[in-house]
Formats: structure tokens, sequence, C-alpha cells
């Protein structure tokens, strides 16, 4: 038996191979469902004939002690861990890494999921490990796979559950800790707390009281979580380390969130998805009726939340948080805005488009938008008519209105390349409204075809061609019918240096090599 940190091998001499006997003290019979590389840094044999050559080898063996030759590390793309929806964790659309324009040039292929069905979330985190996992999170049942690169049957669920959550997908998101020794879920139930126990492949939950109304974020050295009991509402944090939720002391009155959660009784009483200003460090969740910010200032003991309206006026403002994450300005007045709706008496349907500006004076940091509902990644946005690259107020002079809808799905790098969902009109969409009413729409039947492109500001699109899935002569790319209603469901995630394409409305999904993908 060999003995190391955290793991013991049992060494079959006649057969020349390792076997993992424990892990972090406790007996793995049978062994881990996660891969060994990855989860322990275990090596591999170069290909040959000889019976050494088969399983992992210890991480702290350089060379195979049968035969000498030298072991061989597993290496994975290290593109960053992806915290969902949108990979950074900060809530944006936005990814540090960029990639050059020809690097999605292959045709995609198939990506086999855990099961035929299911509402699925997917992850990139280490949840202990020495290398990035994926996994992927079937949120109506709280139940956990973990992937297999290479495997002819790549996935393998754990025990147990983390609990249901009901969170649309502009709501839901997730957290992982700095080290990435586990992840935050919110649940019907209250916030989870996830880890697991790889040598009895077991989910090991701790769970905050009261029901999530939001995701959880990291701010720094804490994770936090929004909840609601009964009427009270409140944030719960957890440090690295720590064993159980605590409550964030509360500046605003807990009373005051729950009526600014909804504006119209159909309307679910959530918040929209974390943001973090990244320079300030300060965490926010808008709401219909205006955000609340956790602030944790350099020294202090402990973080603070408190709650304040978009507007103070007797008609407030009333964020549009379905349609698309806040909108990030750099230059003067440089900070986070969300795009509202306001009362003006003298417009022709009495309610104009604003961007307020989060912690902003309410007098001066308030916005009108002429092209009035905006889809966003957090930087560039996109209004029916035009693309605006840089900034909301000035669209793209070179390129006149077009006729495809186009939903921002992920910017690579800030002022980068930005992959967009490429939307045909169908019949009866001028009946159907403004973005809120087509992407909120649970009601309607009607399907369409969308594209996938890679464009830029000055850069001409790169359509996505899929395998097994056809495009029309003379628009280049696959076309993939969607039902309008499961647009805004379209899931995009890197794991392993490539993209992938989840659609919830059949449950396949697609991958693409996304080849100078910065770290």
């Amino acid at each position: 038996m060999w003995q190391f940190n955290n793991a013991s091998w049992d060494q079959d001499d006649s057969s020349c191979r390792f076997a993992l006997r424990a892990l972090n003290g406790l007996p793995c019979k049978p062994g881990p469902v996660a891969p060994l590389d990855l989860l322990l840094g275990a090596k591999k044999h170069p290909s040959s004939s000889q019976p050494c050559a088969q399983g992992f080898f210890p991480a702290e063996f350089s060379f195979c002690p049968s035969c000498s030759s030298p072991l061989l590390e597993t290496r994975v793309g290290e593109a960053g861990s992806w915290i969902p929806p949108y990979g950074a964790g900060n809530g944006l659309r936005v990814l540090a890494g960029e990639f050059k324009a020809g690097a999605a040039a292959a045709s995609g292929e198939e990506f086999v999921l855990p099961a035929p069905m299911g509402n699925f979330a997917f992850a990139a985190t280490r949840m202990g490990g020495k290398k990035r996992l994926l996994l992927a999170l079937e949120r109506e049942l709280g139940q956990l796979w973990v992937y297999h690169p290479g495997h002819e049957h790549p996935w393998s669920q754990l025990e147990g559950r983390i609990g249901a959550c009901a969170l649309p997908n502009w709501s839901w998101s997730m957290a992982c800790d700095a080290a990435e020794s586990g992840c935050a879920v919110p649940t019907q139930d209250g916030p989870a707390w996830v880890s697991i126990d790889w040598a009895s492949n077991q989910l090991v939950v701790d769970r905050g009281t009261g029901t999530s109304v939001g995701a959880p974020v990291r701010l720094k050295d804490l994770v936090l979580a929004p909840t609601l009991k009964a009427d009270q509402f409140s944030v719960l944090l957890r440090r690295q380390g720590d064993s159980q939720w605590s409550d964030c002391a509360a500046l605003s009155d807990p009373s005051c969130v729950a009526p600014q959660l909804r504006r119209r009784a159909e309307q679910l009483a959530v918040l929209g998805i974390p943001v973090v200003d990244e320079i300030r460090l300060v965490a926010y969740w808008p709401c219909r009726g205006g955000y609340v910010k956790v602030s944790y200032p350099e020294g202090a003991a402990t973080a603070s939340w408190s709650f304040r309206p978009w507007t103070s006026t007797a008609r407030p403002a009333t964020a549009l948080l379905e349609i698309g994450v806040p909108y990030r300005k750099t230059g003067s007045r440089p900070g986070l805005w969300q795009l509202c709706e306001d009362f003006d008496p003298t417009s022709r349907d009495g309610i104009l488009n604003k961007i307020i500006k989060f912690d902003g004076d309410e007098g001066v940091d308030s916005e009108v938008v002429e092209c009035g509902q905006f889809l966003t990644t957090g930087r560039s946005s996109f209004s029916w008519l035009y693309d605006h690259w840089s900034d909301v107020h000035q669209r793209n002079l070179n390129i006149g209105e077009q006729l495809e809808l186009r939903y921002p799905l992920l910017q690579f790098g800030d002022k980068g390349l930005v992959l967009l969902a490429k939307v045909r009109p169908w019949e009866d969409k001028e009946d159907m409204g403004l973005f809120t009413d087509i992407l909120s729409s649970r009601s309607s039947s009607a399907t369409t075809f969308v594209r996938f492109v890679i464009q830029g500001p000055g850069t001409p699109e790169k359509a996505l061609q899929a395998k097994g899935v056809d495009g029309v002569d003379g628009t280049p790319g696959s076309l993939f019918c969607l039902p309008v209603a499961q647009l805004a469901e379209v899931n995009a995630f890197v794991y392993n240096d490539q993209l992938h394409l989840h659609f919830g409305a059949d449950n396949s999904c697609f991958r693409w090599p996304l080849e100078g993908l910065g770290s």
C-alpha cells in the first residue's frame, strides 16, 4: 500500500495496477465516480501492450514502478471555471478571455447529456478536486452528475439530492467559493451549500433557512444568498471554511423588500440575477422596484445589506428583469445601469425606457433610451433593428436596419466578439409586442428558425455549423427550429476549450472547439 497526504493506493504486483483504497481517511468502495486524473491529478501510462499500461497511477509518481516509463498528466483546457448561467460569476454575459475570429470553423458535434430530458445547468469547477470537473445539475429534481471525458457512458450521478428550484432562467444562478471546494445553489427550501464526499460519492448539503428568492453570489471571501421568511427578507452569508450559514447585517427594514419583488400579480416575486461591481467590490440583486445592495468594505468585520428603490416618485420605475443583464458603462459616469420602464404622461403610451444607475444620483444618473427595450451582454447591446457595440445610445452606423432579432448569449472580452442567436421573423411576430412579451411568454406556440454566429464591431459574422443540422441555401450556418417562448432558455457554456450550446426545448446539445480562448 502507498500512503500520501489525502489518498492511499493498493498496488497489485501481479497485474502491476494501482487501485485507490482510501480518500481523506475514508475507504473507497467503490471508487469515486469522478475521473481520478481530474479529481486527484492521477497520471496515466503511455500507450503500450504491457499490463502496467492500464489504469491510473498516484500523482506523486513520475515513472511507472514496473517498466520505468515516464507517466503522463492529463491536460484539460484551463479556460477558467464556468459558473452558470454566464460563466464569470459576476452576473454579466462577458468573459475575461478572447478568442480568434476563425476559431469556431469546425462543425459542431453532438454532446451527450446525462438524461433524455431535464432542466439542466452546467458548471466547470473543481469541487475539491485538482482540476476542473464538468457538472450537470438538474434544477427541478436537484440531482447532480459528473462528466468523464472520452468515456462511452460519460455521466455518473452522485448520491443524494440538493433540492428543487423554481426560479426562472433570468433569476437563477449558482456561486462557488474562491477555493472551488463547493457551490451554493438556490432551492425552494433555502440556499444549499453543496460539497461532495468523493469517497462515498455522496452530496453533502448544508441548507440555510427560508425560501430562496434569488441566486447566490460570491463577494471576496463571502458567498451570499437572499431568502424570504414570511415577509421578512434576509441575506445569508458563508465564509470559506464555515460549517453553516449566518445572517448578513441589515441596514434596511427586512419587510421593505417583499412588496418590491413584483409590480403585477402575474409576475414572479423573485430577484434578478445578482451582479458584482468588481471595482468597488459591491454585489447587487435587482428587483422590480429597486435593488438590494451588499457592501463589504476593506477592513470591515462583516458585510451588510440595504435596499434602495429605483425612483422615489409616486409612480416609481420598474426594472425589466427578464430581458437581460444590467448594462455596464465605461467612460463618463461608469458603473452598472438597469433598464427600466418609467411613467411619462407626455409620451404616447405613458411610459418610456430608461437606464438607471445603481448607487447613482436619482436626479442625474437616469438616461432615456431612444431605442426602447434592448438586450445586453452587460457591455454590448442589441435593439430590434440595430447593434450597439460600445454605447447603447450609438448604433452601428455601418449596418442598416436588420430583419433578424439578435439575442446575445456571450461576449468574449470586454470589447471582443459576441456569440449571438440570430432569430428569423416568425408568423404573428408583430402581434407579440416588446421583448418583455416575447421572452417571458409561455403561452405562445410560435416556432422560428435560429442560427448562431460569432460577430463583433467591424468583424463579419462567422456562422456556426452543426453536424446533422441543415441550413438553407444562401444562409450561412445551421438553422435550429425552436419555440419562440424558449429562446431565452438556450444555454451556452465553456469547458475544456470547447463552446457548448444546450437547447432545453428538446434537450439536445452541440459543441465547437474554441482555439485561442484565454485563461
